[in-house]
């Protein structure tokens, strides 16, 4: 199995997990980050935002990560959000004076995952056998 097939399905899992533990226990996971979940509202918007989310894209991944044809796109796909989440926390560690070890560890979680991608893409590229992805 390829590199990128492996890293596909890495990250499947852990947006499984993530997408489940926000959709079950939200309060507990936006705790570090300093957000208050007072109302069922704001209970509910975690469960679908964040939980919805991370499932969707944990469904997506798994499926991309089932045929060796759909490795890139989940690739793609798995480097351009991650890269634009961690874009976006710099963006806004530096405009609201946030950070913290929560927001760093995070970071560089997301950046590594979109670096890894690039890198899984990079070297599929550079492979003559059509199953490198």
């Amino acid at each position: 199995m390829s590199f990128g097939r492996v890293l596909v399905w890495i990250a499947g899992v852990m947006f499984l997990v993530f997408g489940l533990a926000y959709l079950l226990t939200p309060a507990s996971l936006v705790e570090p980050a300093g957000i208050s979940l007072s109302t069922p509202s704001a209970l509910t918007d975690v469960r679908a935002t964040y939980g919805g989310f991370a499932l969707g894209l944990a469904a997506f991944l798994l499926w991309s990560a089932l045929a060796p044809k759909r490795v890139a796109v989940g690739l793609v796909a798995l480097a351009l959000i991650e890269a634009g989440v961690g874009l976006c926390r710099a963006i806004g560690v530096m405009v609201d004076g946030a950070l913290n070890q929560f927001h760093i560890t995070a970071f560089l979680i997301e950046i590594s995952l979109a670096l890894l991608a690039l890198i899984a893409l990079a070297r599929a590229r550079g492979s003559t056998d059509p199953n490198a992805v």
